[in-house]
C-alpha cells in the first residue's frame, strides 16, 4: 500500500505548485486509491489525482508521472456554478404591516457547489 503524506509539496515531470490535502481509501479494499492535490496558483483548484500517477513519494514531497497541462485539464474536485433567482424585496415596508406586498423583484445569485467525482470511481 502506498502512503501519501499529507500538506506535502507536490510536484510533476515539468514543475511543482501543489500541496497534498485529502487520501481517498476505497472501502472495500483498504487500499488508497486517489489523494487531493490543491494548486497554489490555480485559485485553490483541487484535482482528483490517482494514485496511479505517483512516480516517487519522499516524507515531504510527492513527484508525479504527469505535467502541470494534465492535471489542469483534469476536471476541478469541487465546482462551482451559480443560479439566478429571483425573491420579492419587502425592503422599506412598514414593520407594522400586516399585509406585505413586494416593492419589487429583486435578482440574486446562488451559490450551489458539485463536488466531481468520476463515473468510473464511483459503485454504480
Amino acid at each position: 500500500m502506498i502512503a501519501i503524506p499529507m500538506h506535502a509539496t507536490v510536484e510533476w515531470t515539468d514543475g511543482s505548485d501543489g500541496e497534498s490535502t485529502h487520501v481517498i481509501i476505497d472501502p472495500i479494499t483498504q487500499q488508497v486509491t486517489h489523494f487531493v492535490v490543491r494548486q497554489s496558483q490555480s485559485s485553490h483548484t483541487e484535482h482528483l489525482v490517482p494514485v496511479d500517477w505517483v512516480e516517487e513519494v519522499a516524507s515531504e514531497r510527492i513527484h508525479l508521472n504527469c505535467t502541470g497541462g494534465q492535471l489542469a485539464a483534469m476536471e476541478p474536485l469541487l465546482r462551482i456554478d451559480y443560479v439566478r433567482i429571483e425573491c420579492p424585496d419587502y425592503h422599506g415596508l412598514l414593520p407594522q404591516a400586516t399585509w406585505l406586498q413586494p416593492s419589487a423583484e429583486v435578482e440574486e445569485w446562488l451559490p450551489v457547489e458539485y463536488t466531481c467525482i468520476p463515473e468510473s470511481e464511483t459503485s454504480g
